[in-house]
C-alpha cells in the first residue's frame, strides 16, 4: 500500500498471484541456455511438437499470461 496505493489482500490476492506467475515465467524465458533454441537459433522455425522445441509451449503460456485475449 505504501508504494503503489494498492491494498494487498492477506489471502489469495489475484494481482499478487499474477505478478508471481509473470516473474516465474520471465525467469524461465531469460535463463541462458535452458532451451536448445538459445544455442541453435534455427530451431525457431520448427513446429512446437518436434523434439527440441520445448520452449514454444512455454513461450505461448507466458504470452497468454501477459495478453489474455490471444
Amino acid at each position: 500500500m505504501l508504494a503503489y496505493g494498492y491494498p494487498v489482500q492477506p489471502e489469495k490476492d489475484s494481482l499478487v498471484d499474477l505478478v508471481n506467475t509473470i516473474v516465474y515465467q520471465f525467469g524461465q524465458g531469460t535463463d541462458p541456455n535452458v532451451f536448445l533454441v538459445d544455442v541453435a537459433s534455427a530451431l525457431e522455425y520448427v513446429p512446437a511438437w518436434s523434439p527440441g522445441a520445448g520452449w514454444k509451449p512455454t513461450a505461448e503460456k507466458a504470452k497468454k499470461t501477459l495478453i489474455p485475449s490471444t
